[in-house]
């Protein structure tokens, strides 16, 4: 699966040192691409970790 959004958009996201200047669709579409390979987030945790 593929978030269909810019690569500018994950620059964005990755680069903000607080708060990604996304929107919601943006972050939406990008963690259920996330989410679709495995992957899994926690509060406690900035990073995106995937599953084995």
């Amino acid at each position: 699966m593929r978030a269909k959004v810019p690569v500018s958009v994950v620059h964005r996201a990755e680069n903000s040192p607080s708060e990604p200047l996304i929107t919601v669709a943006q972050l939406m579409a990008l963690m259920k691409a996330l989410w679709a390979a495995s992957a899994s987030f926690s509060p406690a945790n900035p990073d995106v970790l995937l599953d084995q």
